[in-house]
C-alpha cells in the first residue's frame, strides 16, 4: 500500500490538532535536520509530543491508528 494516500489522508483529518512536517532526504537543505533527526530510512515517521520530544518512531509503515491514539496521551 502506497503511504502519501495514507499520509494525505491524516493530516486533512487531523490538520487542526497535529502539524504535519515532510521532509525531502534528498533535498541538500534538509541534510542537516536530517543529521538532527537521526534520519537513516525512508520513509521514517516521526510523532513530537506537545513539549517537543520524540514520542515514537515509525520506520517503513506508519498506522494511523497509532498516530490517533498518540492523540488521546
Amino acid at each position: 500500500m502506497a503511504l502519501e494516500p495514507v499520509v494525505n489522508r491524516l493530516e486533512s483529518s487531523m490538520s487542526d490538532t497535529v502539524n504535519f512536517i515532510k521532509i525531502n532526504v534528498k533535498d541538500h537543505v534538509a541534510d542537516e535536520l536530517s543529521k538532527q533527526l537521526d534520519l537513516e530510512v525512508t520513509p521514517t515517521f516521526i510523532f513530537f509530543g506537545r513539549d517537543g520530544i520524540e514520542q515514537w518512531r515509525s520506520l517503513g509503515h506508519l498506522d494511523p491508528r497509532r498516530v490517533k491514539k498518540s492523540m488521546l496521551a
